[in-house]
């Protein structure tokens, strides 16, 4: 039954809240011929993501690993950064950050099935639950909506939506990587897989952060200049604080500031959509990186 990847959908999930469960898990995992992941977390009021749970599959045993209640995550580092161990992901960048601020690097080597099914024709970003439903004939947990999965104790409903996420991985895995090879795709899948694992694409980049603002298209070349200095100010100031960039400053008021070019206090004052609180706490440093940007 192990061997299949059809043991998950029965198995009972370990939920790990202490080191040694941790360790001893991390040490039987590591025989394993593949590892199915999954993350849950939460950033609704911070810029970088709070991990909630890593959701990990072997072909014998599913662990739910408690970040909030651990100390420590350093017991899983030999296992995620094991190079002979594929790690099974559907749809993997937002669960590759998260690793990439926990650990600083990323797991190797990564197979994403949302990747991998795209290669073989099946709908373009389609849903881990879709996929398993099409290749497996088999049902996932429903969906929990805005579920706050930093919350103690953890729901029963999230237990099991947890350890479906990672129950079929392994036999996704098996059966994708054997229709790549079948249809002579591996190597197109590699290339698109590239660009997941590149550490570059997980570290923030408070220099490219204007490309994220649709209004960037409607603005001139000087306006747009104004826009990138304050678009990486942004950043910078979210990292610092580590709040949603949204939160400091929002993308329209960003482009309106771009756009009009306020010279002094009392034309920042004119712009209404600028909050009287966000202008006493940004404006010198707003007047600033626009004069700057005028040069």
């Amino acid at each position: 039954m192990g061997s299949s990847g059809y043991y998950a959908a029965m198995a009972i999930p370990l939920l790990i809240e202490n080191t040694d469960t941790l360790e001893d898990f991390a040490a039987r995992a590591l025989a394993a011929p593949w590892l199915g992941l999954d993350t849950e977390f939460v950033r609704d009021r911070t810029y970088f993501p709070r991990a909630g749970l890593i959701q990990i599959a072997t072909p014998d045993e599913i662990a739910l690993v408690d970040p909030v209640t651990l100390s420590q995550l350093l017991p899983l580092a030999p296992l995620l950064f094991d190079s002979a161990m594929p790690k099974v992901l559907h749809a993997a960048t937002q669960d590759m950050e998260l690793f990439f601020c926990l650990f600083e690097r990323l797991p190797t080597p990564v197979f994403d099935t949302q990747v991998a099914a795209a290669q073989l024709a099946f709908t373009p970003q389609i849903s881990h639950a879709a996929l398993v439903g099409e290749m497996l004939q088999a049902d996932t947990p429903p969906a929990l909506g805005r579920y706050n999965w930093l919350r103690r104790p953890l729901q029963a409903q999230a237990i099991e939506y947890a350890a479906g996420d990672v129950a079929h991985l392994g036999a996704l895995y098996q059966r994708l990587s054997a229709q790549l090879e079948q249809q002579d795709k591996t190597a197109a899948f590699d290339q698109a897989m590239r660009s997941v694992v590149n550490p570059e694409r997980y570290r923030p980049q408070p220099e490219r952060a204007w490309k994220r603002i649709r209004a960037r298209r409607r603005l001139d070349d000087k306006a747009l200049a104004r826009l990138k200095a304050l678009a990486r100010w942004r950043e910078e100031q979210a990292i610092r604080q580590d709040l949603p960039r949204q939160w400091i400053l929002r993308d329209n008021l960003l482009a309106v500031l771009a756009r009009q070019a306020p010279r002094n206090a009392a034309e920042l004052a004119d712009i209404h959509v600028l909050k009287a609180t966000s202008r006493r706490r940004y404006g010198r440093d707003l007047l600033r990186l626009i004069a700057d940007a005028n040069y």
